[in-house]
């Protein structure tokens, strides 16, 4: 029976845990032992009130837990037990709304009173409450503080109590729907770093003029069911929840592992390793020691990039102008703007960012067959960078007659598939032997047989 309670808890990514019980006492659950011997206690208490949220600190010291008895349907003394871990409860759903809401709190006073509080700048936030709203059937009572002179609060304060909660509920409802998606891809993430399911894969940037590789762009792959796939899903997931900092933190350091196997004598001086970031990341104060940590991991001969994406727009506060100046004084450290033309990028991008390198997206190297708007857009993009001294990157490339082109418009680097298939480690190290022979990809052709 254990490890059904085990696999159902596992699978609810709220659940705690799951007890099972049977003639009014503790048979079974999904957790230790010594969780089975704290709820005990309260069981008599949890059967008197069946379907009840019974609040509990005891469960994990500082976090507290709710409890719910679900007895079966014919059986008074049979049923579960189900824990819920509200750690997310005072951790965010109460986390104050500045500036209209600089504090929350929740009296419950079953089964004795107690009460959370949300984070808040300093203990003056809960001097005295603008609204309180109360629920004698459940045992709670909810307090709202705010700032002085906000008259939203004492408005809200003299709504029926009835009306209040119902809007209370809403608005927790609503919250909690949002943060057990964030919640769901937290747990998501950090199941697949424990177990290994995250890797890293490296497609070459050949030099457009010598055909030589001269770096290799970093790219995730996970391997669900052993089949090693791109999660772009996911990660766009990740992104919308704003967890990406937590994962690029996870990948610079499979990234710096990997690196320390390249065949050193093989590398030409500045090779470069590109890694991406997305604009949520220059929010971390993280973000600089992890990329000075990253960087001298890294081979002495080698170049880090830092590649921005345009997937979320990036605005540019102080804070931010501070991390991109101290990113760009690291040394051997480069800024490339991803995929330019394609997402929230603008032409002010280019003069704040200050990029090093240019990445022009695959859907303007697709349209070079065909001759049609978007190769006009490309045109002007390379004469863009050019004028502005900022180096090329053409993703994408699939044919010798767009690799030309590309070449004879000045562009300096080029990456498809055309020269190489993004490849494990261990791939990479033997196709560095010698990559101008060995691709990866379906169209073995090189630069020297199309100059």
């Amino acid at each position: 029976m254990q490890p059904q309670l085990q696999q159902a808890a596992t699978q609810d990514h709220s659940a705690r845990s799951y007890l099972l019980v049977q003639q009014g006492q503790i048979h079974c659950s999904s957790s230790t032992a010594d969780e089975a011997r704290m709820l005990q206690p309260y069981l008599d208490l949890l059967l008197q009130h069946p379907r009840t949220p019974m609040l509990l600190k005891e469960m994990a010291g500082s976090a507290p837990v709710l409890v719910y008895w679900w007895p079966h349907s014919s059986q008074a003394e049979q049923g579960v037990l189900y824990v819920q871990d509200i750690y997310p409860l005072t951790h965010i759903l109460l986390r104050p709304q500045l500036p209209y809401i600089t504090g929350l709190s929740m009296d419950v006073s079953y089964p004795y009173p107690q009460t959370l509080r949300s984070i808040a700048p300093d203990d003056a936030t809960f001097a005295t409450p603008k609204a309180r709203w109360q629920d004698s059937d459940h045992h709670v009572t909810l307090n709202v503080y705010g700032p002085e002179g906000w008259q939203l609060v004492p408005l809200l304060s003299g709504m029926p109590v009835s009306v209040a909660l119902l809007l209370g509920l809403c608005v927790f409802m609503l919250v909690f729907h949002l943060y057990s998606d964030r919640h769901h891809f937290s747990h998501d993430l950090r199941a697949l770093i424990r177990q290994k399911k995250l890797r890293m894969h490296y497609q070459p940037l050949i030099d457009c003029q010598s055909g030589r590789c001269v770096g290799v762009e970093a790219l995730l792959r996970w391997t669900p069911h052993g089949i090693t796939q791109s999660p772009d899903a996911f990660i766009s997931q990740l992104e919308q929840h704003h967890l990406m900092p937590h994962l690029t933190h996870h990948l610079m350091q499979l990234i710096a592992q990997d690196m320390q196997r390249l065949p050193l004598d093989n590398l030409p001086a500045g090779f470069r390793v590109s890694v991406n970031i997305s604009p949520d990341h220059f929010n971390e104060p993280a973000l600089l020691d992890n990329t000075r940590t990253l960087r001298q991991a890294l081979p002495t001969q080698t170049r880090l990039i830092l590649e921005i994406t345009e997937r979320s727009p990036l605005h540019f506060n102080t804070s931010q102008i501070r991390q991109l100046d101290a990113l760009q004084a690291l040394p051997d450290v480069h800024l490339a703007l991803d995929d330019f033309g394609t997402g929230h990028c603008t032409l002010g991008y280019l003069t704040q960012l200050r990029p090093d390198y240019l990445k022009i997206d695959k859907r303007f190297t697709a349209s070079i067959d065909a001759q049609g708007m978007d190769t006009v857009v490309l045109d002007s993009i390379i004469a863009l960078a050019q004028r502005l001294g900022i180096a090329l990157i053409a993703e994408g490339v699939e044919s010798g007659v767009q690799a030309m082109y590309l070449r004879q418009k000045g562009v300096q680097t080029l990456q498809g598939f055309l020269f190489a298939r993004p490849m494990r480690i261990e791939e990479l190290q033997e196709w560095l032997q010698n990559p101008m022979q060995k691709f990866a990809g379906a169209c073995p052709l090189s630069l020297e047989s199309i100059h």
